[in-house]
């Protein structure tokens, strides 16, 4: 670089040598002995800036001493850094203005792998060791620094070492201006090898890269699969979250996305109700067992009806003593639909037998005609469907080319089959052949092929016969009467039959009634228990045989089917003369000739497997209508109390509702209760300890009750009663007030005694059907002012109470058309530095911009948000639009260095409101999160401290909110190890004027330098205030002596005037 660009910095000199360069420590400690005296120059009169120690106050540790002016450093200080700093590895130098060397410690020339001497130190030679990427915005800090625009600089460069490579460093420095006239500015810095945390930093950044590239992959895949995705989480306490699932799951059950992610259980809520307590026992067993599972279950989809889903998981036990459930969703309605359609036409076809034509369809091979004509062409006119599937082809294949039909043959066995047929043709015998078919389903198999050849006018046809006979080797016995079979299948196929496991018949009506067999086929004689040669026995003792109970219904059915020829079907008992009382099943088709007589031809079955098959089922089936009754039972109880549970609870007010509007008693009574101290009884004496406390209680209930008064346990210690119509407010009254009585009974446990009280909510309305009685939040209202006017009490619900609730319900809809809005903002209050006077941070403060009422707090409204479950939304909100701001900021050249925001406990394990205040955190801004002095880490969960962990590990900070507004203990504060405490405004307010206030504040300083963290007081108004809080200490203050609470671009104003003042 020419050397006028390197003087135009104000660095090298106008004319005037500079003397020789030095790099040795004597020469930096003569600099610093120079300017021992010097002072750092301030930003306003002595008064207005922060009293050191011992100027103006009297040191509280060691008593006054004597004044030092402000950055004034004395021999042995310097002597005792500049070791420090060598042992740290950082070089330091530093140069008057103008010069065009530098003077350095023998540590700069160390970091860039030179000895001391070694390296030269004209500015020229510097600026030329800097990477070329990184000298032009060094150079421009410098040159800021030069014309007292900035006061300190920082930078990570590249520097050329030795050697002629480069390194990273980290540079700092200040500009010292010249205390008098005849001492020329200084410009000092120091030098840091950083490549290690560079090489760190790349590093750490491909491996994010490539996870978030992973995971928007995994996601992408997830959302676009046809089955649903998602992690059930069951926390120690039963309650349910969804850390994840897939867009799928929405569309699946028929839930928007929101209501899933704001509570999973809104996933259960079109679940078929007869399918709940199976899923339930399923998840129970699966959290016991940690076994994979997989079940079927009904939803009602709201825009596709009922669907039929099949869901599975596999459950993993969690440290924390949750469980983690992966599962998956698939919809598998149209396969269930296929597989009823399946069982429909089993069953259909099990009935379908009828006549020779379905016994051949039926036999174990297939039959075929194929006719070849004189010109070679050859087809099948007529073949049953189990050849296509014994050939592996189609049966539209077979109908287009005889080709097709073979095309699956063993190569080898081709020229077999051709010889065969072509032999038959020409000597008019029997085709008979086995080969192989290398089967596109079922791999290599055997069949044999038999076949008569008939000649005619046109040609030649062939009757036949095709059977696997792979496992059959007896086939060969059987291939001559399938043969036979088929050489007149298309004359008498009846001959098939003695293959099937019927026995056919023919029968004609008897003169004198009864009938007359004109037919009978062996397996009928075998059914009905005669021998081949008692055709005349079978004729006259036929009937004998039938039951006695059975016989009259056997005549009639006859009788009936005479006349009306139709199909007679029915099934009758015969004791058999071997194998007893049996079970038979007669078909047939009754047809009059011409003569009037009736002749029916059928199939008679041997059914009796089937009956008892039957039987069993009716017996399974009524076994199971008694479990389901007796589930139904416990569906709609409590296991515990054997009182009424929430369902059927929710039924029989359903019930209520709907009797009034069909004209029934329109007046209800409804008494919500809450047991008072129930997790104090759980806690201390144990679990089984509250089981008995809940059975006390249901007794009571069940004893305090009329007949037709319905007493429920609708949740954890939660109860209701529903009284019946036409009571009165004093009869709701008496009824609670002997509950209380019972209740304050004294109630032991092992020896111990059980305390715990009940809280009452009332609600009475005079029509349960009018448009503004919503008796079940009426009494939850009542119920809610019962609590909090101090436990174990009863309140009615009134007038002001309902009043309150339509306020909170205007305000729900409000917040959401707020949230559609966008009218929730962050405000900022500056927080400054107690001594300096400069802004050091901002709390972000959430505020609505409501259209008619203007700003309001979150006093206002953030109760009803919570009901509505929208506190994650909004807090995801403030989170986007303060990172935003900051952003802005930093554009604008504000750089905020911390940020803060209240969050409670319950919201640090949300993993939106992490990771949103890390993508905030950057090297210039830390993240703060201000917790309330109220949460008790003692108290706390094991689930607490994993979050507690990690909000740690993310680099955010946490500061302990109103600090001496609770009762926090130091194990608590150590436990928490928070970075600041918060003085709460109560203690602060009257610090100027109470000795007592000023006492506290000295205590908690004192506690926080013990702990060695920061103190910060809000509420300040006053500079008396401010006095009094610097001298006793305070590292940071806030309130509304320097700024009200602002949105963005009032606080930008506001910190860009506070840097004006100071430069």
């Amino acid at each position: 670089m020419p050397k006028e660009q390197v003087n135009g910095l104000g660095i090298g000199p106008r004319g005037k040598p500079q003397p020789e360069p030095a790099s040795s420590s004597t020469q930096f400690e003569t600099l610093i002995g120079r300017f021992r005296n010097r002072a750092i120059p301030s930003d306003g009169p002595a008064s207005q800036r922060p009293a050191a120690k011992g100027e103006g106050r009297p040191d509280r540790d060691t008593g006054p001493v004597a004044p030092v002016r402000s950055g004034a450093c004395v021999p042995e200080q310097a002597d005792i850094l500049q070791v420090a700093a060598a042992s740290a590895g950082i070089g330091q130098w530093y140069a008057e203005l103008p010069a065009t060397e530098i003077r350095a410690t023998a540590e700069y020339s160390r970091v860039l792998g030179y000895e001391p001497g070694e390296i030269p130190l004209d500015v020229q030679s510097c600026v030329e060791r800097i990477h070329p990427e990184d000298r032009a915005s060094i150079l421009g800090q410098l040159e800021a620094a030069v014309r007292g625009e900035i006061d300190r600089f920082g930078f990570d460069h590249r520097l050329r070492c030795k050697g002629g490579g480069y390194r990273w460093f980290a540079a700092t420095g200040q500009l010292f201006a010249a205390a008098t006239g005849d001492r020329p500015a200084i410009l000092c810095g120091s030098l840091v090898d950083v490549t290690d945390r560079k090489q760190d930093e790349i590093r750490a950044a491909g491996l994010a890269e490539a996870a978030r590239d992973a995971s928007e992959r995994l996601n992408a895949l997830a959302d676009n699969a046809p089955v649903a995705l998602f992690e059930l989480r069951r926390d120690p306490g039963g309650r349910l979250s969804a850390p994840y699932f897939s867009a799928r799951l929405a569309d699946l059950s028929g839930v928007p996305a929101e209501d899933l992610a704001r509570d999973v259980r809104a996933g259960f809520r079109w679940i078929h109700r007869d399918d709940m307590a199976a899923l339930r026992e399923q998840a129970r067993r699966s959290a016991e067992d940690l076994c994979p599972a997989s079940v079927r279950f009904r939803l009602r989809h709201p825009e596709r009806g009922l669907r039929w889903y099949r869901g599975s998981s596999l459950p993993t036990a969690l440290p924390d003593g949750s469980v983690l459930w992966r599962c998956s969703v698939l919809d598998i309605t149209d396969e269930i639909a296929a597989e009823r359609r399946a069982a429909k036409a089993s069953e259909a076809q099990r009935f379908a037998h009828e006549g020779l034509t379905t016994l051949a369809e039926n036999s174990p091979g297939a039959l075929f005609s194929l006719r070849q004509t004189f010109d070679g062409k050859m087809r099948f006119p007529y073949f049953t469907s189990r050849l296509p599937d014994l050939m592996g082809v189609t049966g539209a294949d077979l109908r287009k080319s005889v080709g097709k039909a073979f095309r699956h043959v063993a190569p080898e066995d081709e020229a077999v089959v051709g010889d065969a047929f072509a032999q038959s043709l020409e000597t008019g015998a029997r085709a008979e052949v086995k080969f192989r078919v290398e089967h596109p389903q079922k791999g290599t198999i055997w069949l044999l092929c038999s076949a008569s050849p008939l000649r005619s006018a046109d040609g030649a046809m062939w009757y036949g016969y095709m059977i696997d006979i792979t496992e059959r080797l007896e086939m060969e016995r059987r291939a001559a009467r399938a043969t036979a079979e088929a050489h007149d299948a298309m004359d008498r196929l009846a001959s098939i039959a003695e293959i099937a496991p019927v026995g056919l018949y023919e029968a004609q009506r008897a003169p004198m009634g009864g009938l007359n067999f004109t037919y009978t086929r062996a397996h009928f004689n075998d059914l009905m228990g005669f021998s081949g040669g008692d055709d005349q026995r079978l004729q006259t003792h036929i009937l004998e045989r039938i039951h006695p109970d059975d016989l009259p219904q056997f005549l009639a059915n006859i009788e009936t089917t005479s006349q009306t020829l139709a199909l007679r079907r029915q099934r009758f008992r015969i004791f058999h003369p071997i194998r007893g009382m049996r079970w038979l099943d007669a078909s047939a088709t009754p047809r009059k000739g011409p003569d009037g007589v009736v002749t029916w031809r059928g199939a008679l079955y041997d059914v009796t497997a089937d009956v008892e098959r039957e039987a069993d089922l009716r017996r399974a089936h009524g076994l199971a209508e008694k479990m389901r009754i007796e589930n139904e039972r416990q569906a709609l109880h409590d296991g515990l109390t054997a009182l009424p549970n929430r369902r059927f609870y929710d039924r029989v007010l359903a019930e209520r509702l709907a009797e009034a509007g069909a004209g029934g008693p329109r007046d209800c009574v409804l008494i919500r209760i809450d047991l008072d101290h129930f997790k104090y009884v759980n806690d201390t004496l144990g679990h089984e300890a509250g089981d008995q406390v809940l059975i006390r209680v249901a007794e009571v209930l069940r004893g305090a009750i009329r007949g037709a008064d319905f007493a429920a346990r609708i949740g954890g210690d939660e109860f209701a009663i529903l009284l019946a119509p036409g009571v009165t407010r004093r009869h709701a009254q008496d009824v609670v007030e002997r509950v209380q009585a019972r209740l304050a009974e004294p109630m032991l446990y092992r020896g111990r005694p059980c305390r715990f009280g009940a809280s009452f909510g009332i609600a009475q309305c005079d029509d349960i059907c009018g448009p503004d009685s919503d008796i079940q939040l009426f009494a939850d209202a009542a119920l809610y002012r019962a609590k909090a006017s101090g436990r174990s009490r009863m309140q009615f619900f009134t007038r002001a109470l309902h009043d309150t609730i339509l306020r909170d319900r205007r305000l729900a809809a409000e917040i959401h058309e707020a949230l559609e809005r966008d009218e929730f903002v962050p405000f900022f209050q500056p927080q400054v530095c107690a001594m300096e006077n400069r802004l050091v941070g901002a709390e972000t403060l959430l505020r609505w911009r409501h259209p008619t009422k203007g700003v309001l707090a979150p006093s206002a409204f953030m109760h009803v948000a919570q009901q509505l479950r929208l506190v994650p939304e909004i807090d995801r909100l403030m989170m986007e639009k303060s990172r935003q701001a900051l952003d802005r900021w930093r554009a604008a050249g504000l750089h905020l260095p911390k940020i803060s925001f209240n969050v409670s406990s319950g919201r640090m394990h949300d993993p939106d409101v992490v990771s949103a205040a890390r993508a905030m955190r950057s090297e210039d801004t830390k993240v703060t999160f201000e917790l309330l002095e109220s949460i008790l880490v003692e108290e706390e969960s094991d689930a607490f401290r994993t979050h507690l962990a990690a909000v740690r590990e993310a680099g955010i900070d946490i500061e302990i909110d109103d600090f001496g507004s609770g009762h926090a203990s130091i194990i608590g504060l150590l436990e928490i190890a928070p970075s600041s405490l918060k003085i709460d405004r109560r203690i602060v307010a009257p610090v100027a004027s109470d000795l007592r206030s000023r006492n506290l504040v000295r205590a908690i300083v004192e506690i926080a330098e013990a702990l060695g963290i920061g103190t910060v007081a809000e509420g300040v108004e006053t500079p008396d205030q401010v006095r009094i809080l610097r001298g006793l200490g305070c590292q940071v203050l806030q309130g509304y002596l320097f700024s009200r609470p602002v949105d963005e671009a009032g606080f930008l104003a506001y910190a860009t005037e506070k840097l004006r003042r100071r430069a």
